[in-house]
């Protein structure tokens, strides 16, 4: 072989083995940007102003700063909160009894989401949304209580993970027929927008809660039915996929919510459905205070 072969292969070589690291390191970097929940800054000091993010995406560090507002006079327990970009007030929102409030920074390419929490003095959650800057101001795209508010009470969430450009946020929730459980909802992330990529939310099934007979609670992958349960095909419920005899278990894993309908959505051996949950539809159902 000639030596003008050998090295043209030598080089060729070189090129296909610098481009496929040059390649995976590109890909490296992407995925690096797409962070995940341990990446993302939680900011829990009132009235303190932080000064490492760029909220506006002007590409320069702005300063940002959350206050609770006491609004309360003759009884009345409104607070307002308040968030605050550059010394001007760029956000407002009044809310029952908010004692604590805390903030996470989402990062994704030039935007900055910003999770909001609210508690109350009892460690309740008064309300969980989400906020990115907007014509000049912080305008909110995404309220947890009022879009899953159907299902019950929502004790919590929180930023689960950021990936592939969609956001992921896991909630703890109570409804009347499965008590409390941890779920998670995906939303499609835009141009200073959030929407949800499907009204059917997962179930953490290993996290569905169970009552013993001493009222303390367990984890189980399955609720035991009190009375015959009708599960259906389909959401729209026009067709009957089997009946959940009473004394038989489910194992349940997703919630469809959309406006005031809520459904959920479980196995029985080989068969599987939704249904419409109810209040004592189940045993040793797990109800917070």
């Amino acid at each position: 072989m000639k030596i003008k072969t050998i090295m043209k292969k030598a080089v060729a070589t070189v090129l296909i083995v610098t481009s496929t690291i040059t390649f995976a390191t590109e890909v490296g970097v992407k995925a690096a940007e797409e962070s995940n929940l341990y990446f993302f800054d939680t900011l829990g000091t009132p009235d303190f102003e932080y000064s490492s993010y760029d909220i506006t995406g002007d590409g320069k560090k702005d300063t940002l700063k959350f206050s609770i507002l006491d609004n309360a006079s003759d009884g009345d327990s409104s607070m307002k909160v308040a968030v605050y970009v550059n010394g001007a007030k760029a956000f407002t929102k009044t809310e029952q009894c908010v004692t604590e409030m805390e903030m996470t920074v989402v990062p994704y390419k030039s935007q900055r989401f910003l999770f909001v929490q609210l508690w109350e003095e009892t460690d309740a959650h008064v309300d969980d949304f989400v906020l990115c800057w907007k014509d000049g101001k912080l305008e909110q795209v995404l309220d947890i209580q009022d879009e899953m508010g159907a299902v019950g009470v929502i004790r919590s969430a929180e930023v689960n993970s950021l990936y592939g450009g969609k956001l992921s946020i896991r909630f703890t929730a109570q409804n009347d027929a499965i008590g409390l459980f941890d779920g998670w909802n995906e939303y499609k992330i835009g141009n200073q927008s959030l929407t949800k990529v499907s009204n059917k939310s997962g179930i953490y099934a290993d996290n569905l809660r169970c009552s013993n007979a001493n009222g303390s609670y367990y984890y189980d992958l399955e609720f035991k039915a009190a009375k015959n349960v009708k599960v259906y095909k389909k959401v729209d419920k026009k067709n009957v996929a089997f009946t959940l005899k009473k004394g038989k278990k489910i194992w349940i894993s997703d919630v469809y919510v959309k406006n005031s309908k809520v459904m959920f959505y479980g196995r029985y051996g080989t068969k599987e459905g939704w249904f419409v949950p109810k209040i004592n539809m189940f045993q040793d159902v797990i109800l917070g205070e």
